[in-house]
């Protein structure tokens, strides 16, 4: 074989290594790593981005947590802001929401984001219930839109914890000592405490249409303890005169 010839072929190999190198570098550099989030089955996943190192697949399959109904917006007299009420949903019967996080947004006539609030809540399974928001500072003619978003949820088997089996009766709606007020009793059906009771009150105009909320928040009721609540509404005019005494919802949650 002619000397020619040899360097020739060593040339071609030494291109060959050369080449090899820069691509391996190339893609050690450009490969992008395996995640939890790639909609691959890969790592030591069971599914598609679950299992293994990722969330288990019986979590990552849930139903989310969902805004059941659109909010209720009222003018809050009291402090000139906004009150908004939304109706949140877990419907998951197999799983309870031990807490999650909510954002409030909200945004003006033109769409623009103005004010953002935000809180953490929690659901058990197959629950409904009201988030109560009456601190939003912008004055509701400035209120184009408010939505939810909610993150961050963290869940728990529905068999480790009982719910509590609350019940609310002798609704009465009416002026008491001249303020405006929702009264009743609450119930709790079961053995242990219910913790952080939230009592959501809704009256209605006497054309029927929502026209303000309030809570109530007490902080525990034994098992088996029967108690009285009071949610107190402002003492504006304008409530007082419109309201219908028997359109009112009472609305409980606890954790």
């Amino acid at each position: 074989m002619g000397r020619g010839i040899k360097k020739f072929i060593y040339g071609l190999f030494y291109i060959s290594i050369a080449s090899l190198s820069v691509f391996l570098i190339y893609r050690s550099y450009t490969t992008i790593p395996p995640t939890c989030f790639d909609n691959i089955q890969n790592q030591t996943e069971t599914g598609i981005d679950c299992g293994g190192t990722c969330v288990s697949c019986e979590i990552k399959n849930l139903i989310p947590i969902t805004q059941a109904s659109e909010p209720l917006i009222f003018s809050n007299p009291t402090s000139g802001g906004t009150i908004v009420v939304f109706e949140v949903e877990n419907q998951n019967s197999s799983h309870h929401a031990t807490k999650f996080d909510y954002v409030i947004n909200v945004f003006n006539p033109s769409g623009i984001k103005i004010e953002t609030l935000s809180g953490s809540d929690a659901l058990f399974a197959n629950e409904k219930h009201y988030i109560y928001e009456p601190n939003i500072g912008t004055p509701k003619d400035n209120v184009g839109k408010i939505s939810l978003d909610i993150l961050n949820p963290q869940w728990e088997p529905s068999d480790t914890r009982v719910p509590p089996e609350l019940t609310i009766g002798d609704i009465k709606t009416g002026l008491v000592n001249g303020g405006l007020k929702v009264t009743g009793t609450i119930k709790n059906g079961n053995t242990f405490k219910a913790s952080n009771v939230k009592i959501v009150a809704i009256i209605r105009n006497k054309n029927g249409f929502e026209f303000f909320a309030s809570q109530i928040i007490l902080t525990s009721i034994k098992g088996f303890e029967t108690a009285l609540f009071t949610v107190t509404f402002p003492s504006d005019k304008t409530l007082i005169d419109n309201i219908d005494p028997n359109g009112t919802k009472v609305f409980v949650s606890s954790q």
